[in-house]
């Protein structure tokens, strides 16, 4: 019985809607009537005659009746590979270093950069930030950046007018600037590190003594050293090892008798250990340095007698050395870093060009990409990795005089 009936109803839903619709929905003259003696009529008459009008009522009917057509917006593009943004196209700045672009436990971008000022850059997670952290005359050449702990800036730079090396730091509520070496005519080529324990690293040049110095120190207590001489310090760059052990690569730039060598420096916890790199022509300006998880050093570098990218690792027992990249006149404002499989990257300038580049080694090759190539950008390079693994880069664009950053989306 109950089978009976829901066949039943079926059947009268089958039957009757049809006529219903076309009952509220067809026009108020000129149509046909479907037959009213349903019981007279056959069946086959009946269906045609339905199509029959259902053709008539899809030409008459009024399209008030319809509902509105909601038509859903296409997907948007997926992101590209790489994208740039302008951080500041209006304060004045030269000189940025390897070490300019760095990186909180937030995970967004930092920028301390300047030459007319010295300017720190903090990007929200929407919009550029941008602070004057020195505001006196001819300061903010060299700028290098470290993160503490806390999330918090120290930045060394050159002041220019004074000719002297000056540190400034974040309290959390204002800026600590400070000068460090009272030698004149020192801190150039600045590079900085900050330990676990918030102990402050500076290696630089002291450019009338040229020799390469290191500054180690907390607050207002410095201890200051020389760690080599003789024409020494040009381009320094500093890393820490897991022991908060310092490292330096550096730039032997004496004439005589003429170097123009690529050095290294490191602290083993007794004494500094100095070793010449890379000895083949002009070699080792635009130095970057990097430890890996082996505590392994890992530099990038210009060669300028050949114009080429050169890049240096040390295996735990010689320096194994690779020419990168050999296309044109390009190496010059090097940036490295190595991921957590000791793989390194490097973010450098193609002078023949005008472009911005980055290179990562695959395990078994070099991987290239051209960045940026809008006019002439890339030079003072800076380099950084996510959590992740994608490279994030700060350069200045030079034709517009912006300073950029570019970021790898995948």
């Amino acid at each position: 019985m109950r089978r009976n009936m829901r066949i039943l109803t079926c059947f009268c839903i089958l039957i009757i809607l049809p006529i219903f619709i076309f009952a509220i929905t067809r026009p108020a003259q000129g149509a046909s009537a479907l037959p009213s003696q349903m019981g007279a009529t056959n069946q086959n008459f009946y269906f045609s005659t339905l199509i029959t009008q259902t053709e008539t009522l899809t030409q008459a009917v009024d399209t008030s009746y319809y509902l509105p057509l909601i038509l859903k917006a296409p997907p948007p593009p997926p992101p590209s590979e790489w994208e740039t943004r302008v951080v500041d196209a209006a304060n004045v700045f030269s000189d940025m270093t390897d070490r300019s672009l760095r990186q909180g436990a937030d995970g967004l971008p930092r920028i301390a950069y300047g030459g007319a000022g010295l300017f720190y850059a903090v990007y929200d997670g929407s919009a550029w930030q941008i602070q004057t952290v020195d505001a006196s005359a001819n300061v903010g050449k060299y700028a290098a950046l470290a993160i503490d702990g806390y999330g918090l800036p120290h930045i060394s730079y050159y002041d220019a007018s004074a000719r002297r090396l000056k540190y400034a730091h974040y309290s959390g509520t204002a800026w600590v600037i400070q000068y460090i070496d009272s030698l004149n005519n020192v801190g150039m080529y600045t590079s900085i590190a900050v330990d676990a324990g918030n102990v402050v690293h500076i290696s630089y040049l002291d450019a009338k003594r040229k020799t390469l110095k290191y500054a180690k120190g907390a607050g207002t207590t410095w201890d200051i050293k020389t760690i080599d001489t003789l024409s020494v310090g040009k381009f320094t760059s500093l890393a820490l090892d897991s022991s908060k052990y310092p490292h330096i690569s550096y730039y032997d730039f004496s004439s005589n008798p003429p170097n123009y060598n690529l050095k290294y420096a490191h602290w083993d916890g007794v004494e500094w250990k100095l070793q010449t790199v890379d000895i083949l022509g002009t070699v080792g300006e635009f130095s970057s340095l990097a430890i890996d998880f082996e505590n392994q050093p890992h530099i990038s570098y210009y060669d300028n007698t050949n114009k080429d990218l050169k890049y240096a690792h040390w295996t735990g027992t010689y320096w194994d050395i690779k020419t990168v990249d050999s296309s044109g006149d390009v190496g010059s404002f090097t940036s490295i870093a190595v991921d957590d499989s000791a793989k390194p990257r490097i973010a450098y300038y193609d002078a023949t060009n005008g472009d911005l580049k980055y290179v990562s080694w695959t395990g078994s090759s070099w991987s290239f990409k051209i960045v940026d190539s809008t006019g002439v950008v890339g030079k003072f390079v800076s380099l950084v990795l996510t959590s992740s693994g994608l490279p994030r880069i700060s350069y200045f664009d030079v034709t517009n005089s912006d300073l950029k950053i570019a970021i790898k989306n995948y």
